[in-house]
């Protein structure tokens, strides 16, 4: 209920959706315990941490904050020999909770997302795991398609050059036009935009 009620409050755009979502969610928390359900405790961590990421109240700020603060705590129950799949995919969320986050340097919180989505790849390979592998490559292009010379300790124009790289990664293997449409024509305008930037 909690899954359905945060997919449906992102997707219309109703917070109040998202308040349910965590109210759910802290509520099977009084039975799945990290002691006895390690699994799915560490599953509930990481969506009430995706919860919070969309959180519209309370302050922006804190809320990425706590998010964090779920996707760690839940790495830290979760061990990536037992369970590698849940371990990268909090990895991947404390990655995207990084990418978003508004306090702290922005420089080192970028620099933690990458860490995180690198760190995340080995496991979500892109023979085995091809939707998330190309969905990590695209946060990646993100992040170089936007981020300052400053923040990656990169020059510009070899940011966006990473970018390109990540874009033409995932579409010339992932976000083909049969499987992944809607995927590819979003990649395909964020690649235009890196280009259009780079003449510019």
């Amino acid at each position: 209920l909690g899954m359905i009620c945060q997919h449906y409050g992102i997707a219309a755009g109703k917070p109040e959706f998202i308040e349910q979502a965590i109210s759910c969610y802290k509520t099977a928390l009084w039975v799945y315990d990290r002691e006895r359900f390690p699994e799915q405790w560490t599953m509930l961590q990481t969506y009430m941490g995706c919860a919070y990421t969309y959180r519209n109240e309370g302050k922006t700020g804190e809320n990425i904050d706590y998010a964090i603060y779920c996707h760690e705590m839940a790495l830290r129950v979760i061990p990536r020999s037992l369970f590698p799949t849940i371990w990268a995919t909090a990895l991947t969320h404390l990655g995207d909770a990084y990418r978003q986050r508004i306090t702290g340097s922005r420089p080192e919180n970028l620099k933690r997302a990458m860490a995180c989505y690198r760190e995340a790849l080995p496991v979500f390979t892109q023979q085995s795991f091809p939707r998330e592998w190309a969905a990590i490559h695209t946060k990646l292009g993100f992040i170089f398609q936007h981020a300052r010379a400053e923040e990656t300790e990169m020059d510009a124009d070899k940011n966006l050059r990473c970018a390109i790289v990540c874009y033409e990664g995932v579409l010339s293997s992932v976000y083909t036009l049969e499987s992944f449409p809607v995927e590819r024509a979003a990649t395909l305008v964020s690649l235009g935009n890196v280009h259009r930037k780079r003449l510019g």
